[in-house]
């Protein structure tokens, strides 16, 4: 964005809304989410416009209740990024840090899957775990381990949009 989302009298709409046209015009079709890292929602949540947008169009007054963003927000569904991570090296003091940190991702996310569906991305995932079990005399009993196969893949680029650099 021209103004950081967290600075004097940043223009959130306008950017979200050139990202979903963006969307739009790259891929015929309306975005449906975005998502929101934990620190930029954050930023968003207290501009006064923003406030002032949820104040009168969402009932229940959410922002007292639970100090958050509404579900929805410019007709895209809210998802926060609160993900962290330990940034630090092994054996080193633990050091945690958000895995998103300064952008935002607006895309269309389909909501009945399929082989031939246009989406940002999909997981894919092997039904059923992997479980494996063996014997460890030296521990005296039967060790189990079980893992889960899954990949992440980007499947349409043009489905999404990345703000970067979004706060100061």
């Amino acid at each position: 964005p021209s103004i950081k989302w967290d600075g004097t009298s940043p223009t959130i709409e306008k950017d979200i809304d050139t990202a979903k046209d963006t969307v739009r015009l790259a891929c015929g079709i309306e975005p449906t989410s975005i998502l929101l890292p934990y620190k930029v929602k954050n930023a968003v949540k207290r501009d006064s416009t923003i406030r002032d947008l949820i104040r009168y169009t969402v009932p229940g007054d959410i922002l007292l209740r639970n100090g958050e963003l509404p579900p929805v927000l410019f007709n895209l569904e809210t998802i926060i990024a609160g993900a962290v991570r330990n940034t630090a090296n092994e054996g080193a003091a633990e050091s945690l840090g958000d895995v998103w940190v300064d952008n935002s991702l607006v895309f269309y996310k389909e909501p009945n899957p399929g082989l031939e569906a246009l989406s940002y991305g999909y997981t894919f995932r092997v039904n059923a775990p992997i479980v494996k079990t063996y014997r460890v005399e030296t521990r005296s009993g039967l060790m189990v381990e079980v893992s889960v196969l899954q990949s992440e893949k980007v499947t349409a680029t043009s489905a999404g949009y990345l703000i970067t650099d979004i706060l100061a």
